[in-house]
């Protein structure tokens, strides 16, 4: 089970989509049945597949929930019709992450961390902290007004509400929920617990050479690393390809 490489482009375009959780298993029961890519959209024009009040609202819709679902293949949408609700949204998450380069930059420095270090709750300042520190790392991002960042701040947290991840008020610190599968978030990157080792280590090659040709220390001169686990059957190809991705790596003079 695969998905797309993440947009390349830091976008505060979030502030106008919402989850969008029906929207979303709508189209993927759509995809499902056996429909295509045009069918769905010419019924959701003509049905108001996602039940919105004017036209122009239905195609955002279909234009966002579509290339979310499409992040991933086939595999992913057949496990999606399977799970719970609550794993569902996990999952929209994860097609949200990978489909916004920002988002997925927030929930691995942020609320990843925030799990690591065994935090109960997540406060506004821990959002705005992080966008603060973004505008030190992008001049693209440092151009944003206050008003964009206030936005994106509110709009990230209602994300993690509708995904389930937090409860409590909405505008003050909010407690992580427990029993939340966050295992699923950052697990190898999307969803790894469903991929083969070959699939695996193939996006562990694609990290390691889009983090070589990264600038930067991070927020906080951290090292990047990159985490999964693996059938123990397939120990001497993981130990096999360790050893030709560091002689590539040392040939090339990356990190």
């Amino acid at each position: 089970m695969s998905s797309k490489k993440k947009q390349d482009q830091y976008s505060a375009g979030l502030v106008s989509k919402p989850f969008w959780f029906y929207e979303y298993k709508a189209y993927v029961d759509e995809l499902v049945k056996g429909h295509s890519i045009d069918e769905i959209r010419e019924h959701a024009l003509q049905n108001n597949l996602f039940s919105a009040a004017k036209e122009y609202r239905i195609k955002e819709i279909l234009t966002c929930v579509s290339r979310r679902v499409l992040q991933f293949d086939q595999e992913w949408r057949d496990i999606f019709t399977r799970k719970s609700a609550s794993e569902q949204k996990i999952m929209v998450l994860l097609s949200i992450m990978a489909d916004d380069k920002l988002f997925f930059t927030f929930m691995y420095r942020v609320y990843r961390d925030k799990l690591i270090m065994g935090a109960e709750s997540l406060e506004s300042g821990d959002v705005l902290s992080f966008f603060r520190l973004m505008q030190n790392e992008s001049e693209e991002i440092a151009q944003w007004k206050d008003t964009t960042i206030r936005k994106l701040t509110q709009t990230y947290r209602k994300l993690l509400n509708d995904a389930g991840l937090l409860a409590g008020d909405r505008y003050g610190a909010e407690k992580l929920s427990e029993g939340a599968p966050n295992e699923w978030l950052f697990a190898g990157n999307y969803g790894s617990r469903w991929m083969s080792t070959d699939q695996k280590l193939k996006k562990l090659d694609d990290f390691l050479h889009t983090f070589s040709t990264e600038t930067g220390d991070g927020l906080c001169g951290e090292a990047g690393y990159y985490v999964f686990s693996y059938d123990p059957k397939d120990e001497m190809k993981v130990r096999q390809w360790t050893k030709c991705e560091t002689q590539i790596l040392q040939q090339s003079n990356r990190p």
